[in-house]
């Protein structure tokens, strides 16, 4: 019972971790917002483990509902980390190709003619604050700020 179950929730949370990054394709601005509601939905998915367990009588002791507890959180949060470093990745290498198109003079958009987040990007004292705009794969284009002054 217990590798199956184990099995059932490392399946679910990577059926949860594909359905989150559809999500943020086909809705991008759900970051930062809804990020309290993915976290509530994968720690749901993952302590439905161990209840079931302890529904089941499985579990009798306080060790055993702690090393159960320990347990589905690495099997469930292995998924959502797998997907997380992928995330990484696939940005880094995405912030790699747009500098290297800076360093060769082509900044990659069709549209050279400013923005209006380009003419705003005056902050106190008459100084422009350094910006960077880079394409997106789904074609869309960000407009991204530079930490200084």
């Amino acid at each position: 019972m217990y590798f199956w179950l184990y099995c059932g929730l490392f399946c679910s949370t990577s059926g949860y971790a594909v359905l989150l990054e559809r999500l943020k394709r086909r809705y991008p601005k759900i970051e930062p917002d809804w990020t309290w509601a993915e976290v509530v939905g994968g720690t749901s998915i993952v302590l439905a483990a161990p209840a079931l367990l302890e529904w089941y009588g499985l579990i009798t002791t306080a060790r055993q509902s702690r090393e159960a507890h320990w347990l589905a959180f690495l099997i469930g949060g292995l998924p959502v980390i797998i997907w997380q470093v992928w995330r990484m990745s696939h940005r880094h290498q995405e912030i790699i190709k747009v500098a290297q198109e800076e360093a060769n003079g082509n900044n990659g958009s069709k549209n050279t003619a400013p923005t209006v987040a380009d003419q705003s990007s005056l902050v106190a004292g008459g100084k422009r604050r350094p910006r960077r705009r880079y394409d997106r794969p789904d074609g869309s284009s960000n407009v991204e700020d530079r930490e200084g002054d």
